[in-house]
C-alpha cells in the first residue's frame, strides 16, 4: 500500500512485512512478533500508522511507521482469522474473519473488539472496502454475494453477484 510517499508490503510466506522507498530503492523487512502469524491484508491510517491481518492468528498489527516496529492486537476468539481490513476516519479497523463468517471491528484506542455474523452461513468473508457513504462492504467468497453493513443501524444488506461462482 502507497503510505507516507512509501511502499508498505507483506510476505504471508517468510512472516514479514516491509517498506520500500520507491525514491532511493531502500528497503526495509521485519518480522512479525508472533511466529507463523501470516502477514496478508494491509492498509493506512489517517493517524500515520499503517495496519495488518494477521492470518495465521486471532491478531492484527498497527506498525509504526517511523521505527518500522509492531504493536499486536489479539481478538477475543481464539479461532478469529482476520483477512483483510480497512481503517475508517475515527481510527476504527473494520477485519473480515475469513475462517469464522465474521466482520469485525477493533477499536484500538479503547481496546474494544465488536463482531457481527455473516449474512451467509458459508460466507468466507474476504475484500473490505469502506464506502462514500460509511458502510462497511464486504464479499462472501463461497456464498456469491457482496454485503454491506451499515455501522450506525448496525444492519447488514446483501446483493448477488450475477455471475456463479464468483469470488469478488
Amino acid at each position: 500500500i502507497a503510505h507516507g510517499g512509501r511502499i508498505w508490503f507483506t510476505d504471508a510466506n517468510n512472516d514479514t512485512y516491509g517498506v520500500l522507498d520507491p525514491a532511493t530503492g531502500a528497503s526495509k523487512v521485519f518480522s512479525t512478533p508472533t511466529p507463523r502469524s501470516t502477514p496478508y491484508g494491509i492498509a493506512a491510517a489517517s493517524d500515520g500508522s499503517v495496519w495488518v491481518a494477521l492470518l495465521g492468528t486471532n491478531k492484527l498489527g498497527r506498525v509504526d511507521t517511523t521505527s518500522g516496529s509492531m504493536k499486536e492486537f489479539t481478538l477475543p476468539n481464539p479461532a478469529a482469522r482476520p483477512r483483510r481490513l480497512q481503517v475508517d476516519d475515527s481510527g476504527i479497523v473494520w477485519y473480515t474473519d475469513y475462517a469464522r463468517g465474521y466482520l469485525g471491528a477493533l477499536d484500538p484506542k479503547a481496546g474494544q473488539v465488536r463482531e457481527w455474523k455473516s449474512p451467509s452461513d458459508s460466507a468466507g468473508p474476504y475484500g473490505i472496502a469502506i464506502g462514500s457513504d460509511g458502510r462497511i462492504w464486504f464479499n462472501e467468497s463461497q456464498s456469491n454475494e457482496m454485503a454491506a453493513f451499515d455501522p450506525r443501524a448496525e444492519q447488514m444488506e446483501t446483493v448477488q453477484i450475477p455471475t456463479s461462482p464468483a469470488v469478488v
